[in-house]
Parts: C-alpha cells; structure tokens; sequence
C-alpha cells in the first residue's frame, strides 16, 4: 500500500477508473430510488401539535411542563389510545398468535410517537403514520386522554375532599341539634329565652320597685341555670359559625368535582398533512450514492495496491 502511494497519485488511479466509478455512481443512483420508493419503504406523514399546561395544581418541585410531560406519556393514556383507535391493526400486529405482540406494539408506537419539553416550557407532541388522517387522529386522542386523565386526578382527589368535609358537617350538625334542644329545653322549663335582656328588664323592675312573685322566681332560674344558658348559647352560635365555613368548603369541592377543565393549551392544532415527512428520497439517493463511491475507491485502492506490489517484487526478481 505504501508503495502504491509513493509511486501513483491517487487521483491519477481515479481518473484510470472513471468509468467505472460513473457506474457505479449511476446504479447506486437508481438503487438509491428504488429503496426509498413507496414499494419499498411506504412513506409517513407528520402530525404534530405543541401544548401550554394549564389548570395543573403544585404536586411536587418539578414544573408543570414537566408534569405535563409525564402524564402524557403515561402508560395508562398509552393504552388508552391502543384501544380507542386499535392501533395494533392499524400497525398489523397479530395480537392472537404473537405472545409479544404488546412489546412489537410498543416498540412500533415509539418508533413513530414522540414527545418533548421545548426550550420555551411548552409539551411538543409527533406522530408519524403512513396516514396522515391516523397520525393527526393520534396527536388528537393523547390531547383528549391527557385531558380525561388530569380531570380523573382532581376528582378523585376533590371527591376525597368532598366525603371528608360531608363527614365533619354532619358531625357538626349532629353537635348543633343536640345544643339546640338542650337549650329548648332550658327555656321551656325555666323560662330563660335571653340571658342578657331579662337579667336587664329585672335591673329595671327592681329598682323601680316593681318586682313580682314571677319575676323572682326567674331571677332565682337566672342565678341556677344563667350561665349553663350563656354556655350553651355561645357553643350553639360558634358551631354554626363552624357548620357555615363547612358548607361553603363542602359547595367548593362539590364544583370542583363536577366542574368540566381543561388542562392544556394548544399552540399549534394538529392537522393531516398533505406532504410526506418520511423517507426523504433525495438523502437516501445521496447517501447511497456516496457510500457506493466511497466503497468502491477503497476497492480501486486495494486493487491497485496489489499490483503495484506484484509489479515491485516482479522487478526485484528481475534485478536479482
């Protein structure tokens, strides 16, 4: 090989060869378009959309794009969409005779799905199909499920909220009516209806001198039962404070529940599109093209070099 180097210039060997490097260039040419034509390799289309969180509540330290990002690739929005738009037919997998036919599914989706956190905090989402009607039907339904899926996370925690605040109303209503009859109870039978305003109306009598049997029989109740009245009273009206803070809170969460969100914006809508993505035939042309001349100098080269050899040793032999 070194021999072949010092004594023939490289581009002399290539020249010597032209015409068969211009084959070779001209059928890997024609073998570059063969490969990438639609009978070979089936051409895919490119749906995409790029998504905004939004509504999404503080669960953890990481942001929002990327809570974003992690329930929509989630497993179960996944399989969602297998099932929804059964796409092991759509990729024809057999699902009765192939027992892996869940990992040809998965590794086919990931092949043609993918999903990043853009430099701006946004969620792009791609799908390639050799459909491009399915690849945007596909970018529509991981939208859709995101949605159902983030709205099943809030309910069920807004629910858990719900049973928890109905439990303490209901506990403090039980308090309330109990309170309520106790101090029925003290009005009926000791003629107490308010503490504050008869204690007031028997200052006044007394000291206009106009006391009677009655009224000192119900200051001697006032003295008895005043204060377990007052008591009473006072633990009524603060637990009806309490029960009104309750049912607002209660009203809130059942909104919560029932209330329809969505939980992402979208920048760019996902639509079919009318221009292939996949294969880009020019570049396979190229690099096919390249790789044939590139393979075949090398051959040239080793060819040449083994005669240039041969032709050394023939000399030398000569010589001797």
């Amino acid at each position: 090989m070194e021999a072949f180097f010092n004594n023939k210039s490289i581009f002399s060997v290539l020249n010597k060869w032209k015409i068969h490097l211009a084959i070779v260039a001209v059928a890997a040419i024609i073998l570059g378009a063969l490969i990438s034509s639609p009978i070979i390799i089936k051409p895919k289309f490119k749906s995409f959309t790029v998504l905004y969180p939004v509504n999404l509540p503080v669960v953890s330290e990481e942001s929002q794009t990327e809570q974003m990002l992690q329930l929509i690739q989630s497993t179960d929005i996944r399989n969602r969409v297998f099932k929804a738009m059964d796409i092991a037919k759509h990729y024809e997998i057999d699902t009765n005779s192939n027992k892996y036919w869940m990992t040809d599914l998965i590794t086919e989706w990931e092949s043609n799905v993918s999903f990043r956190k853009t430099e701006y905090e946004s969620v792009e989402i791609e799908a390639l199909d050799t459909d491009p009607v399915i690849a945007s039907k596909i970018v529509d339904s991981l939208i859709h499920f995101y949605n159902k899926k983030v709205q099943s996370l809030h309910r069920s925690k807004s629910q858990e909220v719900v049973v928890i605040a109905k439990t303490e109303k209901d506990k403090k209503k039980r308090q309330i009516d109990s309170l309520e009859k106790h101090l029925k109870f003290i009005r009926d039978t000791f003629g107490i209806l308010d503490y504050k305003i008869q204690t007031r109306e028997y200052s006044r009598a007394s000291y206009g001198g106009r006391e009677s049997k009655e009224m000192q029989s119900l200051v001697k109740n006032l003295k008895e039962k005043g204060g377990e009245y007052m008591l009473t009273d006072s633990m009524l009206w603060s637990a009806m404070k309490y029960y009104n803070q309750l049912q607002i809170y209660y009203e809130n969460n059942i909104r919560d529940v029932q209330k329809e969100l969505t939980y992402a914006h979208l920048v760019s809508t996902p639509y079919p599109a009318d221009k292939k993505t996949y294969p880009v035939r020019w570049v396979i042309v190229l690099m096919t093209t390249i790789s044939s001349l590139i393979l075949a100098v090398i051959a040239i080269i080793f060819i040449e070099s083994k005669r240039t050899t041969a032709s050394v040793k023939e000399e030398k032999t000569k010589d001797s």
